[in-house]
C-alpha cells in the first residue's frame, strides 16, 4: 500500500509528474478518507458516494478541502487499486444525477 505512487494529469507540467513519481505513501487526505471507509462500511454497506465522503470528512475532522480535492484524493485511491466502484449508485435528493458508491478495495461488502 505504501508503495504506490500517485499520479499527475496527462495536462500537467512535467515537474507534476516527477513529484508524483515521488510519493511512495499516502497523502493525509487520502489516508482519511480510507479512515472514513473503513468506518463507515457497516454503516454503508452498499459503500459511499462523493459526498457522503465529504460530509463524513468534514464532520469527524473539521477539516475543509474543496470537494474537488476530496474527489481527486478518492481518484487516486481508485487508481492505486486501494479503494473500488461498487457497482452501486446514490441520487441525492434535489439532484438529478446519480452518484457511484466507492468501498476498500477487498472489504467484503464490495460489490
Amino acid at each position: 500500500m505504501s508503495q504506490d505512487t500517485a499520479h499527475a494529469r496527462a495536462s500537467d507540467p512535467e515537474t507534476s509528474h516527477e513529484a508524483a513519481e515521488s510519493v511512495t505513501n499516502l497523502t493525509e487526505v487520502q489516508h482519511l478518507i480510507g479512515v472514513i471507509l473503513e468506518d463507515e462500511a457497516p454503516h454503508h454497506p452498499l459503500g459511499m458516494s462523493d459526498e457522503q465522503i465529504e460530509a463524513a470528512y468534514r464532520q469527524r475532522f473539521g477539516l475543509k478541502p474543496s470537494s474537488q480535492s476530496l474527489r481527486s484524493r478518492r481518484k487516486e485511491l481508485v487508481r492505486k487499486g486501494l479503494v473500488v466502484f461498487t457497482g452501486f449508485h446514490w441520487k441525492p435528493e434535489g439532484r438529478r444525477t446519480r452518484s457511484r458508491r466507492w468501498a476498500l478495495a477487498g472489504s467484503e461488502d464490495e460489490a
